[in-house]
């Protein structure tokens, strides 16, 4: 979900009806259940006796059913969140469907289902569309990072530069959750400076994974298999993700694409690195390599990288040799120049 939607998602939040979460990002699900904890019970202690939360995986449909048809106490309005649906067995899934489909909820009702909201259908398996409020709180597109990094950093009364952005989504993926924290520290670590740059990336973070991560770019382009093995052990000792490292190589190469396609149709390499949004640190490595790649040379590097993604997700063979072979494939494609 993009910044300015869950800023209006929130808005529209009132305290009624029936909510389903759905997605892994705890962060927005946690911002939204916030939200309607005011919007329901005040921020007064003695509304927490209206505030009820249960675990499904710790409890049955029937328990969330009584809760939410339960009168609240001193006549207002009670907010009950059951956390985690998925975790519930089929047929405690089924009498909950049952319950949503054919009586409202008396209290304020507020499910999530933490399993992986993107690609799927629109519509869950238990909560009815048509009786409650579906909020999406699954990862967002890679291209809203930046404005999901630059409000987070705002809401702390700072600024990021586009270097300390790179630097955070080269070591947090793109998780808005993992996201939040780091820009929660990187803020007490920034002290009075109102800026959060690279170095205060580096002071946190470490410099070594993504100086490694850098060294590995290099060696493979330059088609040096033995280093390029040795620095993946490094990184996966430091705890590089497998899909994470694949997935920087994809996104490297298409960016590369993107350059060459730009400064052959004549683009400035300035207006290159402005319009693909790269740091100073990627940027010459990236228009050295556009310059350098012959268009076929890039599209066999991003066909092996394809095939490996798919064997990775559809073969029981380690995923560790799958990203070696990989990284071989893209070394011998280099050295065979």
């Amino acid at each position: 979900m993009r910044r300015s939607e869950f800023r209006k998602c929130l808005e529209k939040l009132r305290p009624e009806g029936t909510y389903l979460l759905w997605g892994e990002e705890t962060f927005l699900s946690d911002t939204v259940i916030s939200r309607l904890k005011t919007l329901v019970l005040g921020k007064g202690e003695s509304s927490q006796a209206n505030y009820v939360v249960l675990y499904a995986g710790e409890c049955r449909a029937s328990d969330a059913i009584a809760a939410a048809s339960s009168q609240s106490f001193f006549g207002t309005k009670s907010l009950v969140l059951v956390r985690d649906i998925q975790e519930f067995a089929k047929g405690e899934r089924e009498v909950l469907k049952d319950y949503l489909e054919t009586q409202p909820p008396v209290a304020v009702l507020v499910l999530t289902d933490t399993t992986k909201k993107r690609y799927k259908a629109t519509s869950h398996p238990v909560v009815p569309s048509d009786k409650s409020k579906l909020i999406d709180v699954s990862p967002p597109w890679d291209n809203e990072f930046e404005e999901w990094a630059r409000a987070l950093a705002s809401g702390k009364k700072k600024s990021i530069t586009t270097e300390a952005i790179e630097g955070l989504r080269e070591n947090v993926g793109l998780s808005i959750t993992n996201l939040a924290m780091e820009i929660e520290k990187l803020a007490c670590l920034a002290g009075d400076e109102r800026e959060i740059n690279e170095e205060h990336i580096a002071a946190l973070l470490g410099r070594s994974r993504v100086e490694t991560e850098f060294a590995l770019a290099d060696a493979v382009v330059s088609g040096n298999r033995a280093l390029a093995l040795t620095l993946l052990s490094d990184l996966l000792r430091e705890g590089s993700a497998i899909p994470k490292i694949t997935w920087a190589f994809r996104r490297g190469y298409e960016t590369v694409w993107r350059a060459k396609e730009m400064l052959e149709g004549g683009a400035s390499s300035d207006s290159v690195v402005k319009a693909l949004k790269m740091s100073k640190r990627q940027s010459g490595p990236v228009l050295n390599a556009a310059r350098e790649f012959q268009a076929d040379d890039l599209r066999k590097a991003l066909g092996v990288i394809f095939d490996a993604d798919v064997r990775m997700r559809s073969q029981k063979l380690d995923e560790r040799i799958i990203l070696e072979m990989l990284l071989l494939a893209l070394c011998n494609l280099r050295a065979a120049e």
